[in-house]
């Protein structure tokens, strides 16, 4: 990395910048009550005193919009490793079992929930067998 003047955006990172990994603790980054409280009212207060959208003052609202990060962070290598950058295309199996719309719900469907369903119809007929029986 060059530590010369560039305006491509890397300019705040250097090469012997270490970062140290901490781990967050619960309640570490709470203010106390008295502390909140100053905070809310010094925010209405800048905001002209109200949060009623008639009393807000929009020039001091526009004013709090969103700015530049106040940092710049480079990531040393891409996010998901083994993520492809092809496009998404259905398989063989799925372009064979789309022809009707069951072809797809049994593709879709997992097939512990096809066992329960038969196990069940299965199940409600040898209980209803008997009663279905004596009505004809």
């Amino acid at each position: 990395m060059n530590s010369s003047n560039s305006d491509d955006g890397d300019d705040d990172c250097e090469e012997d910048d270490v970062v140290e990994r901490r781990e967050h603790v619960e309640g570490d980054d709470e203010l106390p009550d008295d502390e909140l409280k100053l905070v809310a009212q010094t925010f209405v207060a800048s905001l002209g005193g109200s949060l009623s959208i008639a009393n807000i003052d929009k020039d001091v609202l526009r004013l709090t919009k969103w700015g530049e990060p106040s940092s710049l962070f480079k990531i040393s290598r891409p996010s998901y490793q083994g993520l492809s950058s092809y496009g998404a295309i259905p398989t063989h199996e799925l372009r064979e079992m789309a022809t009707t719309p069951l072809g797809l719900l049994f593709y879709f469907m997992p097939k512990q929930l096809w066992v329960t369903i038969a196990t069940e119809t299965n199940r409600y007929r040898a209980q209803n067998i008997d009663s279905e029986a004596k009505k004809i």
